[in-house]
């Protein structure tokens, strides 16, 4: 597979490409994934591919694909920089309490 195949251009879908569905959540675009794609190693990259296009064809929910995102970002400073800063109401988890600690 070509790095960036499943992500369509900013210009409309690529040929024989379906237009997305759905559009990506704040901060995240196809641009800003296409340029994660080509930061990232190739196990993570096809992976993302993978994810990327199944969420395009309703087989994979939001909130599933913006966990993954979230497990690959030390892997891609653009993705990394789109957690820390725009989406971070949208990326953030509830806060956890440590579990073994005395009150």
């Amino acid at each position: 597979m070509q790095r960036g195949a499943g992500i369509p251009s900013g210009h409309g879908p690529s040929p024989g490409q379906d237009p997305p569905t759905q559009l990506l959540p704040p901060p995240l675009s196809d641009e800003l994934l296409r340029q994660v794609l080509t930061e990232l190693p190739t196990g993570a990259r096809l992976a993302t591919e993978t994810c990327y296009q199944c969420w395009r064809e309703g087989k994979f929910p939001t909130s599933e694909l913006i966990a993954f995102l979230r497990s690959i970002c030390l892997h891609s400073k653009t993705l990394s920089d789109a957690f820390a800063g725009g989406g971070e109401a949208l990326f953030s988890h509830p806060p956890r309490h440590p579990v073994g600690l005395g009150a």
